[in-house]
């Protein structure tokens, strides 16, 4: 449900902050371990009725398709078949939207992570058809970089994030990605760096602080992984108890192993 606010928000709508952004975008090492309410199916359906009324009072000549609402509300309802049918029937009217490509491929990923990997070659496609309309969009290849992560291929997912960082620096969720992707590789340094420029964009979100703790205490940094994880308790006491162990388990690591804390 909450790759909905994220479609609605870095899609449609780039002006809104790169805290609710990132958010919507689950990743199982960010949110692993977290139990937090999600967006309602209420909550989906009210942004997707402002966002058609938008869109009716703008007509934007990008996504002016009765289809591309009807789509991210059977997304909402967890009908991705149904969504995939009306993003495929706007872009018969407009081949050469890359937004539109970028929702059809989005929407092939979540039917691979519901269990049919057969989908996850459609939404890599889609999306290399939306990078080629629009080269400079850094949106694509942060998409491409966090569907080659949910498939575990961190050395990919890194290049993307990285293109994607490179076509905007001052995108919160690019540097957390590229952040997490260097982590799962052993590249801790280019982590560091990385949640170090994430946390200075958004330092209140929790997903941030929770990253960063955990790529702190991976350094044996751990004051400055504890430091996150107070912040992280007066937001969300769910992630702050997943991140302690995490730190924990560093702190094991970092003792049985005799390494002197950086």
């Amino acid at each position: 449900m909450k790759i909905l606010i994220f479609l609605l928000a870095i899609l449609f709508f780039p002006n809104c902050s790169s805290q609710t952004r990132f958010k919507a975008v689950k990743n199982s090492w960010i949110d692993e371990g977290t139990a937090d309410p999600i967006h309602s199916y209420d909550d989906i359906k009210r942004e997707i009725d402002i966002f058609s009324e938008k869109l009716a009072e703008n007509k934007s000549p990008q996504l002016n398709s009765d289809y591309v609402t009807k789509g991210l509300l059977a997304l909402a309802e967890k009908k991705p078949v149904k969504a995939n049918e009306n993003f495929q029937r706007a872009l018969k009217y407009d081949p050469r939207n890359g937004l539109l490509h970028m929702l059809n491929a989005l929407t092939h990923q979540l039917r691979g992570e519901a269990g049919d990997p057969e989908h996850y070659k459609l939404a890599e496609v889609g999306y290399k058809l939306a990078a080629r309309i629009d080269p400079g969009d850094g949106k694509v290849h942060y998409l491409m970089g966090v569907l080659q992560f949910k498939q575990r291929n961190f050395r990919q997912a890194q290049e993307h994030f990285t293109t994607a960082v490179m076509r905007d620096v001052n995108q919160a969720d690019y540097l957390m990605g590229l952040a997490a992707a260097s982590y799962y590789l052993g590249e801790l340094g280019r982590a560091y760096a990385n949640i170090e420029r994430a946390l200075s964009l958004t330092p209140s979100n929790p997903a941030t602080l929770q990253a960063s703790g955990i790529i702190y205490a991976s350094l044996g940094a751990f004051d400055k992984a504890n430091n996150s994880s107070n912040q992280l308790g007066t937001i969300s006491k769910v992630r702050q108890n997943y991140l302690n162990q995490r730190i924990r388990d560093w702190q094991n690591y970092y003792a049985q192993n005799k390494i002197k804390n950086g």
